[in-house]
């Protein structure tokens, strides 16, 4: 079977616990979850998909690639994060996404979600069988990052803890639009 970190989230709340459970942590994930990265993490997707049926949810990375690293520093903030979580609760349908800087300096910060501050990059190779593969990596740009962000947080040393809300609507965006209803419907007739 194959299956993701969400369709886990899914299986369990339908066929595996018999009850509501009080809280899902996902992860911890071996590597950041910052920026744009959140809106395709599956340990973020996870803990939407909790949070979308009205549970509390955490989602827990550690910023490391290091094939060697203490998960510990992690871990007892994800404990933190958890017994806090379960005595006062979260807003619903909000999710804690939490990463845990490599090394931590011992700070912790409430974040707002950073804009994209890096490149895409692709590398193309052929495999031992000639086949074509493409190897994507991402190249930091560290200029201009805002103080009060995610990765500002990690940069600094510190724990990142974003509440993400599951309402991702541009209200703005939504009222200035909205005329352009009448011009799309009526490319159809409508």
């Amino acid at each position: 079977m194959d299956g993701t970190p969400a369709d886990c989230v899914i299986v369990a709340m339908h066929k595996l616990l018999p009850e509501k459970v009080d809280l899902v942590i996902s992860g911890i994930n071996h590597g950041g979850n910052l920026g744009e990265n959140a809106y395709y993490s599956g340990t973020v997707g996870a803990a939407r998909e909790a949070a979308l049926h009205h549970m509390p949810a955490l989602a827990m990375s550690l910023c490391s690639k290091a094939p060697r690293v203490s998960f510990e520093p992690a871990a007892r903030i994800a404990r933190a994060a958890a017994e806090l979580i379960l005595k006062e609760g979260l807003p619903d349908q909000v999710l804690l996404n939490v990463n845990v800087p490599e090394p931590w300096k011992g700070g912790v910060k409430f974040t707002r979600q950073s804009k994209k501050i890096t490149r895409n990059q692709l590398t193309e190779g052929r495999d031992p069988r000639g086949r074509i593969y493409f190897w994507l990596s991402e190249q930091r740009i560290d200029q201009d990052v805002e103080a009060d962000t995610d990765y500002a947080a990690i940069f600094e040393g510190a724990v990142s803890v974003t509440p993400l809300h599951l309402d991702a609507t541009d209200t703005k965006s939504l009222k200035h639009l909205a005329h352009w209803g009448k011009k799309i419907g009526g490319a159809f007739g409508g």
